[in-house]
Protein backbone atom coordinates (compact mmCIF):
# COMPACT_ATOMS: atom_id res chain seq x y z
CA UNK A 1 0.00 0.00 0.00
CA UNK A 2 1.51 3.46 -0.59
CA UNK A 3 0.22 6.94 -1.79
CA UNK A 4 1.66 8.57 -5.05
CA UNK A 5 0.36 11.36 -6.27
CA UNK A 6 -3.48 11.78 -5.76
CA UNK A 7 -3.54 7.54 -6.00
CA UNK A 8 -3.84 5.22 -3.09
CA UNK A 9 -1.72 2.33 -4.44
CA UNK A 10 -2.74 -1.30 -3.61
CA UNK A 11 -0.38 -3.92 -4.97
CA UNK A 12 -1.13 -7.71 -3.25
CA UNK A 13 0.64 -11.23 -4.69
CA UNK A 14 -1.40 -14.15 -5.31
CA UNK A 15 0.14 -17.84 -6.54
CA UNK A 16 2.92 -15.25 -7.71
CA UNK A 17 1.11 -12.86 -9.60
CA UNK A 18 0.62 -9.48 -8.77
CA UNK A 19 -2.63 -7.35 -8.51
CA UNK A 20 -2.10 -3.63 -8.55
CA UNK A 21 -5.55 -1.27 -7.93
CA UNK A 22 -5.38 2.38 -8.31
CA UNK A 23 -7.63 4.55 -5.91
CA UNK A 24 -7.97 8.20 -6.23
CA UNK A 25 -7.65 9.84 -2.80
CA UNK A 26 -10.50 11.98 -3.72
CA UNK A 27 -13.19 9.29 -4.03
CA UNK A 28 -11.58 6.09 -1.81
CA UNK A 29 -12.89 5.33 1.46
CA UNK A 30 -11.17 3.09 4.36
CA UNK A 31 -13.75 0.89 6.29
CA UNK A 32 -12.83 -2.11 8.91
CA UNK A 33 -14.53 -4.60 7.06
CA UNK A 34 -17.06 -7.21 9.62
CA UNK A 35 -16.90 -9.80 6.17
CA UNK A 36 -13.37 -11.24 7.97
CA UNK A 37 -12.50 -8.64 9.99
CA UNK A 38 -10.07 -7.11 7.18
CA UNK A 39 -9.20 -3.57 6.20
CA UNK A 40 -11.32 -2.78 2.90
CA UNK A 41 -10.37 0.31 0.70
CA UNK A 42 -13.22 1.27 -1.94
CA UNK A 43 -13.63 3.74 -4.99
CA UNK A 44 -17.05 3.44 -6.50
CA UNK A 45 -18.12 -0.57 -6.49
CA UNK A 46 -13.78 -1.40 -6.91
CA UNK A 47 -13.08 -2.99 -3.46
CA UNK A 48 -9.83 -4.50 -2.12
CA UNK A 49 -9.00 -6.47 1.03
CA UNK A 50 -5.73 -5.75 2.70
CA UNK A 51 -4.49 -5.92 6.42
CA UNK A 52 -4.48 -10.14 5.96
CA UNK A 53 -1.49 -10.67 7.27
CA UNK A 54 -1.80 -8.03 10.24
CA UNK A 55 -2.75 -9.35 13.30
CA UNK A 56 -6.68 -8.89 13.63
CA UNK A 57 -6.28 -6.66 17.07
CA UNK A 58 -4.17 -4.06 15.19
CA UNK A 59 -6.07 -3.79 11.92
CA UNK A 60 -8.10 -0.79 13.45
CA UNK A 61 -4.22 0.74 13.80
CA UNK A 62 -4.15 0.24 9.57
CA UNK A 63 -7.75 1.64 9.08
CA UNK A 64 -6.48 5.24 11.15
CA UNK A 65 -3.31 5.55 9.84
CA UNK A 66 -4.55 5.11 6.30
CA UNK A 67 -7.35 8.05 6.76
CA UNK A 68 -4.67 9.64 8.37
CA UNK A 69 -2.51 9.44 5.40
CA UNK A 70 -4.92 9.49 3.08
CA UNK A 71 -6.40 13.64 4.67
CA UNK A 72 -2.67 14.56 4.88
CA UNK A 73 -2.49 14.04 0.84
Amino acid sequence: VSLQGDYLIVEHEIAGRVQRSEFPTAWVRVVHSVRGGLVEVRSGAHTVQVGRYLRPDLRHVLVHELRYALHAV
